[in-house]
């Protein structure tokens, strides 16, 4: 509101004085703090926009669990399937603690009675290369569930490997 005396905002003790009352204005009421009302709707829009927010986690974290296949997705002669977990491996040094974690697949099991050597493959350059290789050299579609996994998830990973053609 525009003081009649100048083009400049009106002081906010002059905004009182037009409105009637300091109480008429809420949130001046009470030496400058908030009103309970104001507080109350406050603290409900938080709460209400922190559930939002965990929904739409959860709802990522669905999406991100659902198997996926790599290696042969055309016409395969076997089928592997995977655990991938992280693991996190701690060092004590005299004052230091250290923490490295890295990725790991563990077979859960293998269609067509083909064998895999090992049952654990750390999750790393080298180590995925010589997998993907594998896979062209013998046909091998692989197929990766998240650590902890359902048996809807593992029921999901046993279709993409009966599938002819993955198209992920």
């Amino acid at each position: 509101m525009l003081n009649q005396s100048s083009d400049r905002l009106a002081p906010d003790s002059t905004l009182e004085k037009m409105s009637g009352s300091a109480s008429a204005n809420p949130s001046r009421a009470g030496d400058g703090k908030r009103s309970v009302t104001q507080t109350a709707a406050l603290m409900w829009l938080t709460t209400l926009s922190l559930t939002q927010g965990i929904a739409a986690a959860d709802e990522k974290a669905e999406a991100v669990r659902r198997p996926s296949a790599w290696g042969m997705l055309g016409t395969h002669n076997a089928c592997v399937i995977f655990r991938e977990y992280r693991k996190t491996k701690i060092g004590f040094f005299v004052v230091v603690v250290t923490a490295k974690t890295h990725g790991e697949l563990e077979v859960v099991e293998t269609s067509d009675g083909y064998a895999m050597d090992q049952k654990k493959y750390v999750e790393d350059e080298a180590t995925m290369a010589q997998l993907q290789h594998r896979a062209i050299k013998d046909g091998l579609r692989y197929v990766k569930l998240q650590d902890k996994y359902s048996p809807e998830e593992l029921q999901a990973a046993r279709a993409l490997c009966k599938q002819d053609v993955v198209s992920e």
